[in-house]
Parts: C-alpha cells; sequence; structure tokens
C-alpha cells in the first residue's frame, strides 16, 4: 500500500493582531482507512525558527491537534489533542505525538 505525506506551511504574518499561530497541516494520503498494528510516532514542527522566537512561552498546552476523518461526510477538522495516548508533547518546537490509523 502506497501512502503520499506533504507538509502544507501557514502563514502567519498578522500572529501579533490574532494571537493565535497556525502550524503546518501533515497531509497523509492513502487508497483506504489504515489501522496501524503499532502506533507511528509523528513529529512536526509548529514553527519555523523564526516564528519561535515570537512563540516563546509556546507550551504544549498551547498546542492543539486536529484530524479530518474521511470516516463521515462532514470533513470537519476534530480537535484529538485530549484523545492522544500518551498526551502530545513538545520539544524544541516540534510537537511529538502517536496516532493509531491514517484515515486519508
Amino acid at each position: 500500500m502506497k501512502f503520499c505525506i506533504q507538509v502544507q506551511e501557514v502563514l502567519n504574518d498578522d500572529y501579533e493582531e490574532k494571537r493565535a499561530f497556525t502550524g503546518p497541516i501533515l497531509h497523509i494520503s492513502c487508497p483506504v482507512e489504515v489501522k496501524l498494528r503499532e502506533p507511528a510516532l509523528v513529529k512536526i514542527p509548529v514553527a519555523s525558527q523564526q516564528d519561535l522566537q515570537k512563540l516563546q512561552s509556546l507550551s504544549i498546552s498551547n498546542v492543539r491537534i486536529y484530524d479530518q476523518s474521511t470516516r463521515d461526510s462532514s470533513q470537519e477538522w476534530v480537535d484529538i489533542t485530549e484523545d492522544l495516548r500518551p498526551p502530545a508533547k513538545l520539544e524544541k518546537g516540534t510537537a511529538i505525538f502517536r496516532v493509531n490509523h491514517f484515515s486519508r
């Protein structure tokens, strides 16, 4: 089975104004939903080095991880941060968490 993994950067030019920051979006494409035998470790930078200077007080409690499942037709982003086991952590601006399946 083939997987396609892409990272989509998101511009945060107006971070100061909105007081919210959007990190990159990780797209994982696969032909069908895949339940993994063992959880996959995902590491994704939440900000560029330049943006991290603006976000010095960033902690894991500020980070939210969302999933867009293909199981229903709504295609809405669902916050899965609290559902992750073990909980997500933040190390040097990189969010680290495990997932049990890929749904797209």
